[in-house]
This record gives structure tokens, sequence and C-alpha cells, in this order.
């Protein structure tokens, strides 16, 4: 009896100090920012309550009865009681809800070789106008990496500034700084030297002997798998004709005089940029307005264009994406030489679309842009071949037709970081005069390009 009659106290004790145990026990701490949502387990829950619902409310899921979503509304502090379990035991929690923007820092990142900003000509009658244009494809990129980060009312993108200006904790300010700072790496230059020669069906044959004839004494070598006789008998039409049977580099065609060179020129270009070369002319074109009476013109690039874009890769090779074109004018439609009408030109154009890999200093030749024409020479003798009748007897006339090939060597050097590009003039060279003048008159200008 006395037995049970202690087991009886120490229960009433037990059940008495319990409460108290519960409430004295500490409280865990939730901290929320205004505006966040947490969601709490709590198995075999019962009940629940909340001090403040200004600070912090809460909400059940009818699917789900053992677990509650917390929400912070306003900055402040509240209690959340959950009672769950077997024994309905009381849990205490401690809700703290920030205000984010308090925590918020601004903070603006100056690119220093990223450029947001790109440069397009437009020609006018007398000069030349470079327009610095926005890249729109460049804002949305980085407007792209940063709004996952920072949300895309905290980041405002100045393009003809160039800087970023961002908004967010210290943890994500130095997360976005860190993705800017390996977009803004300093990018590699190239310096592509190149050459256009016009080679004459005449010269390719000759040289093609002379390669033959020399059987590899100089830089080009004849092909030791081929028998003498076969080789004699090859017909060489074309450079490509060359190319495949002899290794041929600049120093044979200087050697031998073959061909005219029409463009030599340098252009240093960053990597993944558009280097731009242009020998010829720019042909102005007239649009008549008849009910202004207005004449406006436009102007269209004829000659030879060549347009490069390297990529250099991990192994120090060299990607090029080579364009070559060459257009000339070859009739009218329409008087040229009328103010009274509007006429247009008819364009040959000639073009080629590569893409090639290179290792640094190494050259390759690209051929293939034939052209030929026909020239008619008429000659008599005064006064009698004019006569009726008779005049053709003292007339003539010889028609004579000339084929040649224009062949382009690129050279592409990687340049140090702190190599100068001396004598090397940077993305764009405009040879529009080279054809008119006696020497190569250039002045350079950016080339615009869309991705910079």
């Amino acid at each position: 009896m006395k037995s049970l009659k202690y087991a009886s106290i120490f229960l009433i004790v037990f059940m008495a100090c319990a409460p108290a145990r519960a409430a004295d026990a500490p409280r865990k701490e939730i901290s929320l920012f205004e505006g966040e949502t947490l969601v709490m387990a709590f198995p075999q829950l019962k009940r629940m309550a909340v001090g403040n619902p200004a600070v912090a409310d809460m909400a059940t899921f009818p699917d789900r009865a053992d677990e509650i979503l917390l929400n912070a509304k306003t900055p402040g502090a509240t209690t959340l009681a959950v009672w769950a379990g077997p024994s309905d035991e009381m849990q205490s929690f401690t809700v703290r809800v920030s205000s984010q923007a308090a925590l918020l820092e601004r903070e603006s990142f100056q690119f220093r070789h990223y450029n947001f900003t790109y440069t397009e000509q437009k020609v006018n009658d007398t000069y030349t106008e470079v327009i610095t244009k926005v890249d729109e494809a460049k804002l949305k990129h980085v407007a792209a990496m940063l709004t996952p980060l920072l949300g895309a009312e905290h980041v405002t993108i100045d393009g003809m500034g160039n800087r970023v200006s961002m908004l967010g904790t210290p943890e994500e300010l130095e997360a976005a700084r860190a993705m800017l700072h390996d977009l803004d790496s300093p990018r590699r230059q190239v310096v592509i030297e190149a050459r256009v020669i016009e080679i004459g069906n005449d010269d390719i044959k000759r040289l093609g002997n002379i390669l033959m004839g020399q059987n590899g004494r100089y830089s080009a070598t004849a092909d030791t798998n081929a028998e003498t006789g076969d080789a004699m008998s090859f017909v060489f039409d074309t450079f490509n004709d060359l190319t495949d049977r002899f290794t041929i580099t600049l120093n044979t065609l200087q050697t031998h005089e073959i061909g005219e060179t029409l463009v030599n020129s340098k252009v240093a270009v960053l990597d993944g940029n558009t280097a731009w070369i242009l020998s010829g002319e720019s042909l102005p074109i007239a649009s008549r307005d008849n009910e202004r009476g207005l004449v406006s013109y436009t102007y269209m690039n004829t000659g030879i264009i060549l347009t490069v874009v390297p990529r250099v890769g991990e192994d120090q090779s060299i990607t090029l994406w080579v364009k070559p074109e060459v257009s000339n004018v070859v009739g009218w439609v329409g008087n040229p030489s009328s103010s009274s009408e509007t006429a247009a030109p008819i364009i040959n154009t000639r073009e080629v679309l590569s893409e090639i890999r290179l290792q640094d200093g190494e050259t390759v030749f690209l051929g293939g842009l034939t052209n030929e024409e026909t020239t008619t020479e008429r000659k008599k003798v005064p006064v009698l071949g004019d006569l009726p009748a008779v005049g053709g007897l003292f007339r003539s006339k010889r028609t004579q037709t000339s084929k040649s090939e224009l062949v382009i060597s690129l050279t592409p050097h990687i340049m140090q970081d702190a190599e100068p590009a001396a004598g090397v003039e940077k993305r764009f060279i405009d040879l529009s005069r080279i054809l008119s003048a006696p020497g190569v008159d250039t002045r350079p200008e950016p080339a615009g390009n869309g991705v910079n």
C-alpha cells in the first residue's frame, strides 16, 4: 500500500511540472523576410496559435494535415505555438520578420572590356558619318544573366555608359560581381595579314611550267608521288590546280612575279569581332520622288570586300570565318548620264563563304573567284572606213577574251597581351580610293558588327 501511495504522488508531481518545463523550454527562432513563406511539418498536428497575426499568420493545407504555411507579413516579432505529437506537446517559436529592403545595397559595375555599343557607317554625299548604337542583344544577354539572381526590377543597364546598376544583398551582389567580372575579361587580339592577288590565266600556266621544271628546288614542291611524265601532262587552268599539285607560298608568287597585288593590309581585331576590308568604291544609286521632285542617293560598295571573324581556341588555334566578295558593274538599267530618269546598276557579284582552322602564323590561300572579260578592239582607215558598201574593207575588229582569278591569302597572328600593335590599323581599313589613286590611302574606321 505504501509503495502505491508513493507512486501516485510521483505521478501527480510529474503531471504538475510538465507544463512548467514546456513553458520554460527555450524557443526556437525563425527569421523570414517580409513577404516570404515557410512550410513547416509537425507529425500528428493538433492545433496552433500565433501571437500577432499582423506580423505573421498561418494557413493549413486541406490534403496535408501535418503541415502548416507560415506567412511573413510585416516587419516585427511574434510567437508561434504548435501542439503536436502523441502527447499533445507544445512547441514554441519566435518568428522575426525583417524588411529585405533594409538589407539591400546598391552597386554600380563599370565594364572595361565588354562593350554594349557598336558603330555603323552612314555614307553621305561628301563625307562618311560614324554612328554609335547600343547593341540590344547584349543588353538582353546581361539582363538575362542577372535577373534570376537579383530580379528584373533591381537591374538597370546603361548601354551608352557601359555600366550596370544593381540592387541586392551583399551575398547577391558578390555573386553578380563575379559573373560580370568573368564577362568583362579582356579578349585576345588577332592580327590578320590579308592579300588579294589577281592572277591571269597565262600567269597560272607559266607558274605551273616553272614549278614542274624546278621539281621542288624552291618554296613550291612537286608531288613526289607522281611520275614526271604524268605530271607534265597536267593542264593548269586555275590556281586550285596548282595548289592541288604543289605547296605554294607568297614567296613563290613574289619570286616569279606572278599576279598583281590589289590589297595588302593588316588589321587587328578582337577575338570574335568582325574585320572588314574594302578595296573598291561606293557607288551612288539615285531614287526619285516624282511627287516632290526630289532625288535621293543611297550608296552600295563594289569592288573587293573581305569580311573575317577570328575565334581563338584554348589550344591557341585560330578559326576564321571568311567571306570574300568581288563585285563590279556590268551594265545599267536606264541611262546613268541622264538627269531626268532614274538608273540602276547591274552588278555582277562573286562571293565565297568558308570557315577554316589555322595555327598561329599559318597561311591559307583561297581561290576560285574567277573573272572573264571580253574586249573588242575596232580599227579603221579614216574616211575610207566610213564609205558605204566598200567601207568594210578598211575596217577591222578583234575580240579578245581574258580570264583571271582572285587569290586571297590570310595569315593570322595572336597578339600577346603586352605586344604593341605598331603599324597595325584597328578593326577597319577603308581602301575605297585604292583603284583611283596611285598609292594606297587608308582611313581607319571601326566596322559595325551587331556582336562585339
